[in-house]
């Protein structure tokens, strides 16, 4: 099984734009907040989430959006 990896860079394409790539398995990212957008893309396996207390789960190719 592969180690669990994230991955941020910026593209000088697109300054104002964070990039990350997340390779994990079983992953789970404490509660918080974003403090601006974010757009996912799930590439294989799947996500889930909670938001104000309703649960989503997201599969290959689905995408997520986060508003800050």
């Amino acid at each position: 099984m592969a180690e669990d990896k994230i991955d941020y860079w910026h593209n000088t394409a697109l300054p104002d734009v964070g990039l990350s790539l997340l390779n994990v398995n079983k992953f789970e990212f404490d509660r918080h907040v974003h403090l601006d957008y974010h757009i996912g893309v799930v590439t294989s396996g799947c996500q889930q989430y909670l938001h104000r207390g309703s649960k989503y789960s997201l599969s290959e190719g689905m995408i997520s959006t986060f508003n800050p």
